[in-house]
């Protein structure tokens, strides 16, 4: 008799612990649910120091990417930096949610699409902290040109940066218009008088 009220009280132990366990088991944080390696596409609205930035995604939703020593970088299947992401280029980012923060593993930078046109003129300043240079083009208008990591400089035969640019050079810059800013592919440069 001793044996059967010991195994019905094990029995019913059993039952209890499953019947209030299990719901709580069930219940975790949702950063647990979110799947893992999750892609995200939009274009980069701010550089927050050296450890993350925000994108803006095509529904308008901001999302702010944590990255550390082990996120990569690229940009046309070669490895780039942290400094060659720029605002405003477009970007593919393959991230995981630890603690309900966004942890970029791959940050893909999307070349520039749309239709191209040129802007050619005397270039008559240089902004190269914020990554970019202005142009008088014809009627005397002034349009600010864009530098992105992929933007190719030549001056002559050689290829140059865009530290190398000076004001009162002529430039023919080959440029996309994308979030009303000229994005140059490929700046041409060449010296006001040259000997």
């Amino acid at each position: 008799m001793q044996f059967l009220r010991t195994s019905w009280l094990v029995v019913a132990a059993a039952v209890s612990f499953a019947l209030f366990t299990a719901p709580a088991l069930a219940q975790r944080p949702p950063e647990d649910k979110a799947p893992k390696a999750t892609k995200v596409r939009g274009h980069i609205v701010r550089l927050d120091g050296k450890d993350r930035f925000v994108i803006r995604t095509p529904e308008k939703k901001e999302v702010i990417l944590l990255v550390n020593d082990r996120t990569r970088y690229l940009l046309e299947n070669r490895a780039v930096r942290f400094a060659d992401l720029r605002e405003d280029a477009e970007v593919e980012v393959v991230y995981d949610v630890v603690d309900r923060q966004y942890h970029a593993n791959a940050v893909t930078i999307l070349p520039v699409a749309g239709p191209d046109t040129f802007v050619e003129g005397e270039i008559i300043k240089v902004v190269e902290p914020e990554g970019h240079f202005i142009v008088r083009v014809k009627g005397g208008r002034e349009v600010i040109v864009y530098a992105d990591p992929q933007t190719a400089f030549t001056l002559g035969d050689r290829t140059v940066h865009l530290a190398d640019i000076q004001s009162g050079m002529l430039v023919k810059a080959k440029v996309n218009l994308r979030d009303k800013r000229h994005h140059a592919h490929s700046v041409v440069l060449t010296p006001r008088n040259p000997k």
